[in-house]
């Protein structure tokens, strides 16, 4: 039965995860998930396959695919993820979100006003608000007054724009139309029969297509008005030559805008361009002041529905006494508006409708307007409190982690928009480019807690952080961490302590920081730990990482010194030596037994000889007592009783001997490395040239590379696998080359 607490995550054949051993990984629910492994591990298949588990989208599903399943198309070796506990929402910090979310311009984040604006208050008073203004926007967005809109638009696209004069533009459909009088006047004898029972529309419809010079089957026969006889048939071309095409198509916009609005017009408007249309000369002065004025109207009255809609979204439509103002002398263009009062039937149009209703909801708004400023200044002083304590609280930890910026958020409540906008400390002008301005680890920093904040709004996500700290130094590593999870942190409102998180890292400062150091307020019940590797078969091995799993170097060495005692002695030798390292004063301290152990545990293990001993530190002879201190040493430590000199000649010669105790079988990977550095000291010609992976060795048997805090090498399995492999054909070599000479 699954766990309700946590989610069990089983997966194979994704990636380079091939299966896991355990069967499954666990995701402790509310608590704070670390999964800590070298580069390569897999942990971003993890992530990857937990994105799948949520989204169950083909694309997810492709890019766990391994290479091997794209190579073959094998069907055994496709992907397949399942996980215990439905996923609902998954939230995951990387690249990727700060490249979709970071950084848009001057702008910090591309979701401000959700993040630093919105609470519960602002919310209800958004409502409340939106309550009171809801009306007139209702009435702005109903068919009639979108169809209205549409009409005064087209009826100013069909008869023209007007100049300062009131007068219509040489540019307009009824210029361009009538500039060469009436565009179907003078109508040949043998077409007038063919127009005279048509109506304006159709006349100019007819002539649209006459100028189109239509194909007939019979060419004898004139396509438009059917005469056979030739000098018909030349004047009806003349007739065409005579005719301007842009006229024509003109006087078609004109005739289309008195058939389409006819039936909607107010009388008077009709029969005035019903007039011009149905003449068979061009419009009087008179009539064109006529048209003009129908459309002065129609643009002032879609001008005031363009104002009212802009009004309601301006900055300062939370004033109510000005809203309303201004609204009401938008209202007045409106009442002024008499194309459509009235049709010929004394029928009421939707149009007039339109225009009543906006009025009228213009006038409930102004009713209302004590309400809507009360509700206006709380919703004012609650967005600028929400912003102010956000604002203060990003700069607190700015500051506290030793950045030297400072944020600002501006925000328009009317139309819900945010900017956070960052600023050197002291300055006023923001940074026009963030992205440029700012250094990796800086944006890095800034990301996460915008990141922080997003997660904390989405209470159900499974929250996952992919690698996302190792850019930062110590102090800001450990306030960011300290910001982020301990439920001591009072800089922030809420963070992500007691939520369910994942962080994947491979830095070993952050693991200390979590688990051996312990950020404030996550303790043992709030902190799952898990140390994975992969082996070269793709099997993912998981191992709990408990509070006592990073232990402070000399305890770590003490424990494996006891370990060494049922190991061969050169491996207790490395680890006293290396003890010894950390606790002599400096390297030209001489009096001490940790000194002279560290130096001459340092000549067993690079194999150096009794003469060499006795030269390089200037001895006369063996009975010396530095020596004794460090055969006392040894004692103290692992209980052995040795003879130096007699240990000293046994390991300058001991090539079988490594060999041997490589192959045994029963080392760690960290042994076996150990081996092998003793192995090349002794013939260093088995490297092949190797240097860097010599350097893994080497650091191996010193301290002097290492962090203060460590895994335990005997029970988490550090040393790539590829070192190993290394390692085994070094041996190999080795033994080869000691077989000839045997």
């Amino acid at each position: 039965m699954a766990d309700r607490n946590s989610y069990q995550l089983s997966l194979n054949n994704c990636g380079n995860i091939k299966n896991i051993s355990k069967g499954s990984l666990e995701i402790t629910k509310n608590c704070l998930n670390v999964f800590y492994g070298k580069n390569g591990t897999g942990k971003s298949t993890l992530v990857r396959a937990l994105r799948y588990c949520c989204e169950q989208s083909t694309e997810a599903s492709d890019k766990l695919q391994s290479y091997r399943y794209r190579e073959t198309g094998d069907p055994s070796l496709a992907p397949s993820i399942t996980c215990s506990g439905k996923i609902k929402e998954l939230l995951v910090f990387d690249d990727a979100w700060i490249d979709s979310h970071c950084f848009k311009q001057s702008n910090l984040h591309e979701n401000a006003y959700e993040l630093y604006v919105l609470n519960d208050d602002v919310r209800r008073l958004e409502k409340k608000r939106a309550d009171k203004l809801g009306y007139l926007r209702k009435v702005l967005h109903s068919p009639e007054v979108e169809k209205m809109d549409d009409d005064l638009s087209q009826i100013v696209k069909l008869l023209g724009k007007l100049n300062g004069s009131g007068e219509f533009t040489a540019r307009s459909p009824i210029a361009k139309a009538y500039k060469n009088g009436s565009p179907i006047e003078p109508l040949p004898g043998n077409l007038k029969g063919v127009v005279s029972g048509m109506d304006a529309i159709r006349k100019a419809d007819w002539l649209q297509w006459h100028m189109s010079a239509p194909e007939v089957a019979d060419r004898s026969v004139c396509p438009y008005c059917g005469a056979s006889d030739q000098v018909i048939q030349d004047a009806c071309r003349e007739y065409d030559a005579s005719r301007s095409d842009e006229s024509v198509k003109k006087w078609q916009n004109v005739a289309s805008c008195y058939s389409k609005y006819k039936g909607q017009l107010s009388r008077h408007n009709a029969a005035v361009l019903g007039k011009v249309v149905k003449s068979s000369k061009p419009p009087t002065k008179g009539q064109l002041d006529e048209l003009a004025q129908i459309a002065d109207e129609a643009n002032c009255a879609m001008g005031a529905f363009k104002d009212i809609r802009d009004l309601l979204s301006r900055d300062d439509s939370v004033d109510a006494a000005i809203l309303v103002s201004e609204l009401r002398g938008h209202a007045a263009a409106l009442s002024g508006c008499k194309l459509f009062r009235q049709t010929s039937n004394k029928v009421k149009t939707s149009e007039s409708k339109a225009v009543e209703w906006t009025i009228g909801a213009i006038e409930r708004m102004a009713t209302a307007q004590a309400d809507i400023d009360q509700i206006s200044n709380d919703l004012l002083k609650r967005v600028a409190d929400s912003i102010r304590g956000h604002q203060d609280e990003i700069n607190a930890f700015l500051k506290q982690c030793g950045y030297s910026y400072e944020v600002s958020i501006e925000c328009s409540v009317v139309t819900s928009e945010a900017r956070i906008l960052l600023k050197p400390t002291g300055l006023r002008a923001p940074v026009a480019s963030p992205l440029e301005a700012l250094s990796f680890g800086e944006k890095n920093a800034l990301a996460l807690m915008l990141f922080m904040h997003e997660a904390v709004k989405r209470k159900n996500a499974l929250v996952v952080l992919d690698d996302p700290i190792s850019s930062f130094d110590y102090d800001k590593r450990y306030g960011i961490l300290y910001t982020l999870f301990s439920g001591k942190c009072t800089l922030f409102q809420s963070n992500l302590s007691g939520r369910t998180v994942l962080v994947t890292t491979h830095d070993p400062l952050v693991l200390k920081d979590l688990i051996a150091v312990g950020v404030g307020g996550v303790g043992r019940k709030k902190l799952r730990g898990q140390y994975l590797s992969c082996d070269k078969g793709g099997l993912l091995t998981s191992v709990p990482l408990g509070n006592d799993a990073l232990v402070p170097l000399t305890q770590l060495l003490s424990r494996q010194i006891k370990r060494a005692v049922g190991k061969p002695r050169f491996i207790g030798y490395v680890r006293i030596r290396q003890l010894a390292e950390l606790l002599r004063k400096d390297r030209t301290e001489r009096k001490t037994k940790y000194a002279w152990s560290f130096d001459l545990l340092s000549d067993i293990i690079h194999g150096r000889t009794r003469e060499e001993v006795l030269a390089n530190h200037k001895w006369a002879d063996c009975n010396r007592r530095e020596v004794s201190m460090c055969e006392n040493l040894v004692k103290e430590l692992t209980g052995w009783e040795i003879d130096y000199w007699e240990e000293l000649d046994s390991f300058s010669d001991c090539m079988p001997y490594l060999i041997s105790s490589y192959e045994r079988g029963t080392f760690s990977s960290e042994e076996k490395l150990l081996t092998v550095r003793l192995m090349l000291e002794r013939d260093k010609s088995l490297s092949s040239g190797c240097e860097v992976l010599k350097r893994f060795a080497d650091e191996t048997c010193h301290i002097g590379g290492s962090y203060l805090y460590q895994l335990d090498g005997a029970m988490f399995d550090q040393v790539p696998f590829y070192v190993i492999d290394w390692c085994d054909e070094v041996v190999a070599r080795a033994k080869a080359k000691f077989a000839k000479l045997a």
